[in-house]
């Protein structure tokens, strides 16, 4: 006989971190004057041309809008930061098309552990996205109150851009 065993799927934690940040990011932009909002609708990503075949929408993880145009997209990633294979090819396959789905400039990458943004200059959809960042919000040094304020900030960052003076490499998607 065994007792009560329980096991935590962490990747809903992130997304749940990523929800409390983005709401952050919209207060402290609301308290500034801006009209930054959290929305949570999706965009069409393939209508079907033929019949019987489905098409397919994309929901991002997070969006900020202004009211009338996407800001930036978000997608949670639960998966460690590997020098040689970083970010992963799908993470940002799936970012890039999620953001151009959804009309957005920016194309933002989440990961648990805590590191400032990292930029690229994104090549091809027609600027939309025309960067993609990514960021880690420190899921296991989750702190309510000041935390949240942080990470919203810190959010709130990445829509101004990458800093300037730095040399941003260009993200080249190509297929294999």
């Amino acid at each position: 006989m065994s007792g009560l065993e329980v096991a935590v799927e962490a990747w809903p934690l992130l997304e749940t971190l990523l929800t409390r940040s983005l709401m952050a990011a919209s207060i402290e932009a609301k308290a500034g004057g801006a009209n930054v909002g959290v929305d949570t609708s999706g965009a069409t990503l393939l209508s079907s041309l033929s019949r019987g075949v489905q098409g397919r929408d994309v929901i991002p993880d997070g969006l900020l809008s202004d009211g009338r145009a996407t800001l930036a997209t978000f997608e949670a990633k639960y998966s460690p930061r590997n020098a040689s294979d970083w970010p992963h090819r799908n993470h940002v396959f799936q970012t890039l098309a999620t953001a151009a789905a959804c009309d957005s400039p920016l194309a933002v990458l989440v990961y648990p552990e805590r590191f400032d943004a990292v930029w690229w200059s994104v090549s091809g959809f027609n600027g939309k996205p025309k960067t993609m960042a990514a960021i880690g919000l420190d899921l296991f040094g989750y702190s309510r109150g000041p935390g949240d304020v942080d990470r919203g900030k810190r959010i709130l960052d990445l829509l101004s851009g990458p800093p300037s003076g730095v040399a941003i490499p260009v993200l080249m998607v190509v297929s294999t």
